[in-house]
C-alpha cells in the first residue's frame, strides 16, 4: 500500500517560504549539484549546529506493515531553517531562515541485533553554499524515541566540495507533520570529527 502525506496550512506555508528563498538565490544549489563544481577544496571545517528541519512532503510503501516494518520503503523532502527548535509545541515561524531543503529516502532492509528495524536512509542535502550526500543507517526505535542519530555526509558541492563528516538530527515530533532538530559539520579529511563528542 503506498500512503501519500498531506500537509496541513502550516506545512503549505513552509513550502511556499521554501519557493521564495530558492527564487531569491538558494537554487544555485540544485543547479551545482547537477553540474561539475570546479570550486577549490575547502580547507575549513563547515559547522551548522542549531538547524530545523520540517517534512513537507512524504510517500511511504507501508506493505510490509505499519511504518517501520522490514520491507517498507519511503521518500521525504524537508526544508531547512536555522534556529533550533527546544520544545515539541508544533510552533514553527515561518519567518525563520530558508536554508534549503533536503531529498531522502529510507528503506527497511532488516531487523538489528535488539530486534528493532533497521532504516537505511540516502539523502541529498541542497544548501544555498552547496550539496552533499548523506547516507548511514539507523534505529527505528532510538530515532522514534527523539533521540539524536547520525549519519555520514560527504561534500559534492560548492563549500562543502571535498569535505566529509556528519549530519545529525533528532526527531521531536512524528506526523503529521515531522519536525526535527539538526546539525551539520563537515571538515577536510584529515579534521573530520563528529560535533556531537
Amino acid at each position: 500500500m503506498t500512503v501519500n502525506l498531506t500537509l496541513g496550512r502550516r506545512s503549505r506555508l513552509t513550502a511556499a517560504a521554501l519557493a521564495t528563498a530558492l527564487a531569491s538565490g538558494g537554487g544555485a544549489a540544485a543547479a551545482a549539484a547537477s553540474t561539475p563544481d570546479h570550486t577549490p577544496h575547502a580547507t575549513a571545517c563547515v559547522n551548522l549546529p542549531t538547524l530545523t528541519e520540517v517534512t513537507y512532503k512524504a510517500s511511504a510503501d507501508t506493505s510490509a506493515g505499519p511504518l517501520p516494518s522490514v520491507g517498507d520503503s519511503a521518500t521525504y523532502n524537508d526544508i531547512v531553517y536555522g534556529l533550533a527548535v527546544t520544545t515539541g509545541t508544533g510552533t514553527l515561524d515561518v519567518n525563520r531562515p530558508v536554508l534549503g531543503v533536503v531529498h531522502g529516502s529510507l528503506t527497511v532492509p532488516s531487523l538489528n541485533a535488539a530486534g528493532h528495524p533497521e532504516l537505511h536512509l540516502t539523502e541529498t542535502v541542497l544548501l544555498r553554499d552547496g550539496s552533499f550526500q548523506v547516507s548511514g543507517d539507523v534505529d527505528a526505535a532510538v530515532m522514534f524515541g527523539g533521540q539524536w542519530v547520525t549519519l555520514t555526509a560527504t561534500g559534492t558541492s560548492g563549500v562543502y566540495r571535498g569535505l566529509t563528516g556528519t549530519r545529525s538530527f533528532q526527531l521531536l515530533e512524528a506526523l503529521p507533520t515531522a519536525l526535527f532538530n539538526a546539525r551539520y559539520s563537515l571538515c577536510p579529511p584529515a579534521t573530520a570529527t563528529d560535533p556531537a563528542s
